[in-house]
């Protein structure tokens, strides 16, 4: 339920925003909006929701910061350093007629990928790299890859993107997340 009204909501503000811009033709129809500067820096909150059967015994919410390193090449391909800092909010449940309280969960991902411009603000990405668990029973390292896509308000450099993490590896359960970034990023 909550994953569909986020997917609804997040398709309604893209359709939205890409038919406002449809009348828009530039000569450089892959032009970003950061000609003039090939380094970005940008900050972000994320709110994410755990997919998985294990993971939703322990799990139901995540919040998350971020902050990027983007560096645009002309036209429409712009590599990405990400890093942050994940937390997943654990809830109880039962195990049979035994009460289980887990503790709150971490991971701090470090990510290399790239950002595709499909047009003006529209964006497919991709990003793989090392996720540290920093609290739980395990505390080993994943391998995480995650697709997503998003859209940049150039007049106000805000970067809204969707994507899907997966988590695989290390000592503990594999599991995904979906999750919403709203970004405000700055040329260096």
């Amino acid at each position: 339920m909550k994953l569909g009204i986020l997917t609804i909501f997040t398709l309604a503000i893209l359709t939205v925003t890409l038919n406002t811009y449809a009348q828009v033709v530039s000569k450089n129809r892959f032009f970003t909006g950061n000609e003039d500067k090939a380094w970005r820096f940008g900050i972000g909150a994320e709110v994410g929701i755990p997919l998985g059967t294990d993971i939703n015994n322990y799990s139901s919410s995540a919040l998350a910061g971020s902050a990027r390193l983007q560096y645009d090449f002309k036209g429409a391909l712009a590599l990405m350093l990400t890093s942050g800092y994940t937390h997943f909010f654990a809830k109880s449940y039962s195990l049979g007629n035994v009460a289980i309280s887990p503790k709150d969960y971490g991971m701090m991902p470090v990510k290399v990928g790239a950002k595709y411009f499909v047009s003006k603000q529209f964006y497919l990405s991709g990003e793989v790299g090392p996720g540290f668990e920093t609290s739980g029973m395990f505390k080993s390292t994943k391998f995480i890859f995650s697709p997503g896509i998003g859209i940049v308000v150039s007049k106000t450099n805000i970067d809204v993107g969707l994507r899907y993490e997966n988590y695989s590896g290390g000592k503990s359960d594999n599991f995904g997340l979906v999750s919403l970034r709203v970004a405000y990023g700055f040329k260096l």
